[in-house]
């Protein structure tokens, strides 16, 4: 804001990449809507990283217009910095311009490029792990819900008692081969829906984030499959944004959600047994469980409260 109190606005750049449906959809698009909503002139530059880059080449804007801009967001640069690299060089290294990059791993990954390769394509960093922001000296920055997308919606009837929405990659894949005949034992059935796996040009049904919001919510109660990451993934309160109860593995970070539940994921026994006692709560015990973590989303991890945090670094003009 300016002395008035007015909100200046500003000319940024979002670069992010195009995910896979339900998997980080507010740190890419919800972003660019969240700064539009605003006030601000936010350039989207979602960028397809299961395509080469000279596919993609076209998406990237003029060197030019960048240095004309008050700032730029990567989000997930540690997914874009090859391609950044590729199409505008050294330059970019060289803009006159902030460049804030909000990581979307924890650099501890043998999979994601090491953190000093790609530091010096933002003058600022966001982390979300609060291991990667204390040792690398950056700000600590967890995921948040647009929940002008995810929030309840009391008319979605509920068809589901445990659900999963999101990638089977190969170590989900093995822990659900496990887990699946466990819970089979209580008489209790995991309902798992795969979304947007780019092989081949496979597409799920999940054409949108508002389906997938509405799919989260036919679930009385969600459990989450481990991550690749250790952090709090966006998956978390994307679900607990819609109002829907989630249990969640527990990682080597601080706990950051007081309305979701965690589970050690080598403690497979104890998975079931608190997955059959979360159950015998009840839809509607489960449902104010739903609403508390809904409001808690509210108070502490909207988008907009991440964004303005991003947004303390570009000096106003």
């Amino acid at each position: 804001m300016d002395n008035s109190g007015s909100v200046v606005s500003m000319k940024l750049f979002v670069f992010y990449p195009n995910p896979d449906l339900g998997c980080a959809w507010s740190l890419g698009e919800g972003l660019v809507r969240c700064l539009d909503r605003m006030g601000h002139k936010a350039i989207a530059v979602p960028i397809k990283t299961h395509y080469s880059v000279d596919a993609m080449r076209s998406v990237f804007p003029p060197y030019a217009e960048l240095c004309e801009a008050d700032g730029i967001i990567v989000s997930g640069m540690e997914h874009l910095a090859s391609y950044i690299e590729s199409v505008y060089g050294d330059a970019w290294k060289k803009l006159d311009v902030p460049v804030a990059a909000w990581y979307h791993e924890s650099f501890d990954r043998k999979d994601v490029r090491p953190f000093e390769a790609v530091r010096g394509y933002a003058s600022h960093h966001f982390f979300p792990a609060l291991n990667d922001a204390n040792t690398q000296g950056g700000v600590y920055l967890p995921f948040a819900a647009d929940t002008t997308i995810f929030r309840p919606l009391p008319h979605i009837t509920k068809n589901s008692r445990l659900g999963f929405i999101g990638v089977v990659y190969e170590k989900r894949q093995k822990f659900l081969d496990e887990l699946r005949p466990a819970l089979e034992r209580i008489g209790v059935t995991l309902d798992v829906r795969q979304v947007v796996i780019h092989k081949g040009g496979e597409v799920s049904q999940l054409h949108s984030a508002q389906m997938y919001a509405q799919v989260v919510q036919r679930n009385e109660l969600f459990l989450n499959l481990p991550t690749m990451s250790n952090l709090w993934v966006s998956k978390i309160v994307e679900v607990m944004a819609c109002g829907v109860p989630i249990i969640t593995p527990k990682v080597s970070e601080p706990q950051l959600f007081e309305n979701a539940g965690y589970y050690d994921p080598y403690d497979l026994d104890g998975l079931v047994h608190q997955v059959e006692q979360s159950l015998k709560l009840g839809p509607s015990t489960l449902a104010m469980c739903g609403r508390d973590a809904y409001l808690e989303v509210l108070e502490r991890h909207t988008i907009e409260a991440r964004v303005e945090k991003i947004l303390s670094v570009f000096p106003k003009r």
